[in-house]
C-alpha cells in the first residue's frame, strides 16, 4: 500500500503543478501571516521549483551550529491521473508500502558556513536569499544534493523524474530550494492533494524518531498551488485504508462537490407530472407510508439523507455502478448524515459520515478508513423498479420534488451514453468478468463479502418468478419480474424455526407478491399483509441491484446463478 503522500507524522510542504508546454509561470512570493512562512514556486514545461523559508519558532528549534533534526524530502510523480505513480526520496529509509514515519527520516545538521557542505548539512549565510522563485547568487554557492532514492517502481527511469534540494539557514529560519525536472506533470485531484506531482518536506524537530509520535512534537504545514493560505493542523495519525490506497481515485468534483440532500420535499404521485413511467426509482415503505427517490435526482446528488416516522436513513446511489442501497444513519447509536466524499473505489461511490469523517464503501457496506474502520453499515430494504410499477404497488406514494434548492437539469442524464455503452468505463476497475456485459442490471446478495448474482433474464415471463435457494447456509427466497422491472430477496426461515415455502401471487394487484404454506400473503418488502402472521416481516438480507461489472470488480469470486 503506497502511503507516502498521506499527511502522517508530518510537517509537510506540497507544491502541486500544472502547465502547458509553452508556458513559464512565475508566481509571486506568498507570506503567510501570522506564521510568516514565505514560499515562491516557479513552473516550466517540464520542470518546477520552489523556494521556502520556515521560521525556527514554527519548527520549535533553537538554531545553532551542529544542531540536528529529522528531515525528509520526497518528490511525487503522477503521469496518468489517479494516485502517484512513482516517488523519489532523499533518504532511503522509507520503503514502498510503509507509512511516512520519523524513524525513517534522514538527518539535517546546521553548519557554520556553506563551504564544503556534505549531504545532510545546511550552511549558515549572512545574507538571506530573496524568496521570489529565482535562483539568485546566494544559492549559486550552495551545493545541491540529489533526491534520488527510488521508493516505488524498481525500474523507475531517471529521465522521467529527477530532483535536488539545497539547504541554508540564518537566525531567522531555514531556507530550502527544491528543483525538479519531470517529463510530464498533472493535477487531477482536489481531494487527495497528495496524489499529484509535488514536493513534500518532512521535519522531526527533536530528532526523537519515536515509534509512536506525540501530537505536540510533530505538526503539519502544507502549501498547495493556487492557494494563498497555509493549513495548520496538529498531528493526527492517519488510519490505514483497508483497501489498496492506490485504487482510491478522485472523481473530480471534490468533497461535497456533489451535494447530498437533507430532508427533501415530496409531492404526491398525482402531482408528479415530471415523472416518466419508465423512469427508475428507489422505493421505501415504512409505517404505512411509501416514498420514491428517482434516479433522475440521485444521478445529480447520489445521497439523500431522510427521516420517516422516527427512522433516520440515507438513500445512497452511485450512478457509475447503478447501485442503490438504503443505509441506517445511526452509527454506534449516534445519528449522523452522509456526504459524497468525491472519492471512488472500483468506480463506486465512497460516502463519508459527518460525525467521524470516516469513509465507507457503498457496495461493500463497510468502513474503509477512519475511526469506524472495519465496521459494517446497517441496511434496510429498498425496491428498485419503474415509476409505473411503484405506483401500482403503492398508489398513495409520494416522490421527491425537483424543488431541491439546487439548479440541476434533472431531465438530463449527466453521463451521456454511459448506461447503455458496455464498452465505456470512466474510471478503471481492478477486476473484470466477461460472463455478462458490463452494464447488465443484476440483483446481488452479499454476506461476509461473498456475493451471488441473479440476472434479470432469469425472471422473464408474464408473471413473477420465484426462486427458493440457499446462500451462506441460509434459506432464501428471490422473487422478480423482468416485465415489471424488480427483483427482491429475503430469508425464509423465521425466528421460531419455521421454514416457509412460497408461491407467486399472479394478479394485477402488485401490492401482494407471494403466498406461503400457512396462508400468509406477503408484499414486496417481505411484510405479511394478511394471514396468521400479519404484521410480521421476513428476515432481511443485504441485497441490491447494480451493474454486473460493479459486483465483479469488488468481488472477484462472484457466483452467477
Amino acid at each position: 500500500m503506497n502511503l507516502y503522500f498521506l499527511p502522517a507524522f508530518i510537517i509537510g510542504l506540497l507544491i502541486i503543478t500544472s502547465c502547458k508546454p509553452e508556458e513559464l509561470i512565475e508566481e509571486p512570493p506568498v507570506t503567510i501571516a501570522p506564521q510568516q512562512v514565505v514560499f515562491a514556486p516557479r513552473y516550466g514545461p517540464q520542470a518546477y521549483s520552489c523556494e521556502v523559508m520556515i521560521p525556527w519558532n514554527l519548527l520549535d528549534i533553537s538554531p545553532q551550529v551542529n544542531v540536528e533534526f529529522g528531515f525528509e524530502a520526497l518528490i511525487m510523480d503522477d503521469d496518468d491521473g489517479g494516485l502517484v505513480d512513482d516517488v523519489l526520496g532523499w533518504h532511503r529509509g522509507i520503503e514502498r508500502g510503509q507509512e511516512v514515519n520519523p524513524s525513517t527520516f534522514g538527518t539535517l545538521r546546521l553548519k557554520e558556513d556553506v563551504a564544503n557542505l556534505a549531504n545532510g548539512e545546511a550552511g549558515f549565510v549572512f545574507t538571506a536569499p530573496q524568496i521570489d522563485g529565482n535562483k539568485d547568487q546566494v544559492w549559486e554557492s550552495v551545493p545541491a544534493f540529489p533526491i534520488e532514492q527510488v521508493l516505488t517502481t524498481p525500474d523507475f527511469p531517471s529521465s522521467d523524474l529527477m530532483g535536488t534540494f539545497q539547504a541554508i539557514w540564518d537566525s531567522a529560519g531555514l531556507y530550502l530550494r527544491i528543483d525538479i525536472s519531470d517529463d510530464s506533470m498533472a493535477v487531477d485531484s482536489w481531494v487527495l492533494g497528495w496524489e499529484d506531482d509535488g514536493i513534500a518536506l518532512y521535519f522531526d524537530p527533536h530528532l526523537r524518531r519515536p515509534t509512536e509520535v506525540n501530537a505536540d512534537d510533530i505538526r503539519l504545514y502544507r502549501i498547495v498551488r493556487n492557494s494563498r493560505e497555509i493549513d495548520r493542523n496538529d498531528f493526527v495519525q492517519q488510519a490505514v485504508w483497508t483497501i489498496p490506497i492506490e485504487e482510491v481515485l478522485d472523481g473530480g468534483p471534490g468533497k461535497d462537490g456533489i451535494p447530498a440532500l437533507l430532508n427533501p420535499a415530496f409531492v404526491p404521485a398525482t402531482q408528479a407530472g415530471f415523472m416518466r413511467n419508465n423512469e427508475l426509482v428507489l422505493g421505501y415503505f415504512h409505517n404505512g407510508e411509501a416514498r420514491a427517490y428517482p434516479h433522475s435526482i440521485l444521478d445529480w446528488h447520489e445521497i439523500i439523507n431522510d427521516e420517516l416516522a422516527g427512522q433516520e436513513y440515507a438513500i445512497t446511489y452511485c450512478p457509475l455502478t447503478g447501485t442503490g442501497i438504503g443505509w441506517d444513519r445511526k452509527i454506534n447509536g449516534e445519528s449522523t448524515t452522509f456526504g459524497v466524499s468525491g472519492l471512488l473505489y472500483n468506480t463506486n461511490l465512497i460516502p463519508y459520515d459527518r460525525a467521524t469523517d470516516s469513509h465507507w464503501s457503498q457496495i461493500r457496506l463497510d468502513c474503509l478508513n477512519g475511526s469506524q474502520q472495519g465496521k459494517q453499515i446497517k441496511t434496510f430494504p429498498l425496491v428498485e423498479t419503474t415509476w409505473k410499477s411503484w405506483k401500482e404497488m403503492f398508489p398513495d406514494t409520494k416522490v421527491v420534488s425537483r424543488e431541491t434548492g439546487y439548479s440541476r437539469e434533472y431531465d438530463v442524464y449527466p453521463y451521456g451514453d454511459y448506461r447503455t455503452d458496455h464498452d465505456r468505463l470512466i474510471f478503471p476497475v481492478a477486476n473484470e468478468d466477461a460472463r455478462l456485459e458490463r452494464k447488465t442490471r443484476v440483483h446481488g446478495i452479499i454476506a461476509n463479502q461473498v456475493v451471488r448474482i441473479y440476472p434479470f433474464e432469469r425472471f422473464q415471463g408474464g408473471k413473477p418468478v420465484l426462486i427458493h435457494d440457499e446462500f451462506q447456509g441460509r434459506p432464501i427466497v428471490v422473487i422478480g419480474s423482468l416485465v415489471k422491472d424488480y427483483i427482491v430477496s429475503y430469508g425464509r426461515e423465521l425466528s421460531d424455526g419455521t421454514l416457509l415455502s412460497f408461491t407467486s401471487e399472479c394478479c394485477d394487484d402488485l401490492s401482494v407478491m407471494m403466498k406461503d404454506q400457512e396462508g400468509n400473503r406477503w408484499n414486496i418488502f417481505g411484510e405479511a399483509v394478511s394471514g396468521p402472521r400479519q404484521g410480521s416481516s421476513l428476515p432481511r438480507i443485504d441485497s441490491y441491484i447494480g451493474y454486473w461489472f460493479s459486483f465483479a470488480a469488488m468481488f472477484p469470486e462472484i457466483e452467477l446463478r
